[in-house]
């Protein structure tokens, strides 16, 4: 692949030269928006930036948000070599012009918007969240791919990202596990990180918004976790949810205003004292650890100055002590931050309970919501019945303005949706109910 590509560059470089077709230039001026197609962002588009694209899609350098914005010239799906091909017919004059589009510097919408634009989400479960708490292969190539398919998902690919864009979602999250891939100088390996770029640009670039969290190093998971609400060890848990948030936001601090970051999934206390119907009193931390990101994140510049931030209560639960003990973090950009929350009701009378309790602690104080988990296992009932209960969850969310995300753990027992080895959906009256909601 490097011998293909290295002549493909030198081709790339002679027929520039003898051509006598060096650039187009785009502006002399030094503060214009960018033009797509600049990949160098170097005021004009050139060879150099059809060169960047094939070596992206070769996987020999990586991209940053803002150059993979500037390298999808064709505005289709994700960066791929045909967009190279287009910059070489532009500066050959074969063709006139890319789709004209600013790289947004500022997000002007609230988080309101947001949740409305998100519509309807889909989790890619039991994946990037994976964990054994062994920290296998740490620092080796063969360690993502382990971690990515421990727990019997396969690796996830461009195409199941389309499938999922193609059936009508408008946003999908993907969860994290980081534990495994922390070395002992406490720095996350730049392997993971770059299988997480990866996937959140697959995401991307097929325009749908992307959830982004910390799964598994907080929560229920009955291997562990490392970050707590116990009010003995807040400082320390404070740390090192600093430490962590402040390497993610660092990675992603460029990315397009649609990548969401979450803060932690279901966190809960050492002992794990979570109980769905009943809750637990360690409140106060949370909230207190959700200021903690907030601040971590708006720290690190870039567009996580205003970007789009959800937290959530003790172990994420929609119970009436958890709402209505929640405070909102403080923000220094306004209407930016986001409520998430789950819950896994599964009759008309459980919905309609919890989703009153939201309504009053939280959409009629304008707080934004969203629902980033839900779902019913294929063992309660028949898919006709479990579609039946997804349509009315969805359009009963719906109503108060609160945005829902399926749990899909890629378990056909469970909670799958969509079999991720043939691209086929497991079960699609259930699908097709929850997307003919909008």
């Amino acid at each position: 692949m490097k011998k293909i590509l290295s002549s493909i560059i030198t081709i790339i470089l002679i027929m520039n030269i003898f051509n006598g077709v060096v650039c187009a230039t785009i502006s002399e001026e030094k503060n214009v928006n960018i033009k797509i197609g600049d990949v160098d962002q170097n005021g004009q588009i050139d060879a150099q930036d059809a060169v960047m694209i094939l070596k992206y899609v070769a996987h020999n350098i990586t991209l940053s948000e803002k150059e993979l914005k500037l390298a999808n010239v064709d505005g289709i799906g994700s960066v791929e070599a045909q967009d190279a091909v287009m910059i070489l017919k532009y500066i050959a004059h074969n063709i006139t012009e890319f789709p004209e589009e600013a790289i947004e510097e500022k997000n002007n919408k609230t988080a309101m918007q947001a949740v409305k634009e998100m519509k309807i989400g889909w989790n890619l479960g039991n994946t990037l969240d994976s964990c054994d708490y062994q920290k296998k292969y740490i620092g080796e190539e063969k360690a993502i791919e382990y971690y990515e398919t421990v727990w019997g998902n396969p690796v996830t690919t461009k195409e199941m990202i389309k499938e999922i864009k193609n059936a009508g979602f408008e946003s999908l999250r993907v969860p994290v596990t980081y534990y495994d891939h922390i070395k002992e100088d406490g720095t996350i390996d730049d392997k993971w990180f770059r299988r997480v770029k990866e996937i959140v640009q697959y995401v991307l670039g097929y325009n749908m918004y992307c959830i982004l969290d910390v799964h598994h190093d907080t929560g229920l998971c009955p291997i562990g976790s490392w970050i707590v609400t116990d009010s003995d060890k807040y400082e320390e848990n404070a740390r090192k949810l600093e430490t962590l948030w402040t390497q993610i936001a660092e990675q992603f601090k460029d990315y397009d205003y649609k990548l969401v970051f979450e803060g932690f999934n279901e966190i809960v206390d050492t002992n794990k004292n979570y109980d769905w119907q009943t809750g637990y009193y360690n409140t106060i931390n949370v909230n207190k650890l959700n200021q903690v990101f907030v601040d971590t994140v708006r720290k690190t510049g870039g567009k996580n100055k205003d970007r789009f931030l959800a937290v959530t209560t003790f172990g994420g639960i929609t119970d009436e002590q958890k709402l209505s003990t929640f405070i909102m973090p403080k923000d220094s950009s306004e209407d930016k931050i986001i409520l998430a929350l789950h819950d896994y009701a599964n009759t008309e009378s459980n919905i309609d309970n919890f989703l009153s309790r939201i309504k009053k602690y939280c959409t009629d104080k304008n707080i934004p919501v969203i629902l980033d988990e839900f779902g019913t296992e294929q063992t309660y009932a028949s898919e006709e019945r479990r579609a039946e209960i997804a349509k009315y969850y969805i359009t009963s969310a719906k109503n108060i303005g609160v945005t829902c995300f399926w749990w899909d753990n890629g378990n056909s027992r469970e909670y799958m949706l969509l079999n991720r080895r043939n691209l086929s959906w497991e079960y699609p009256k259930i699908k097709d109910a929850m997307i003919n909601c909008f």
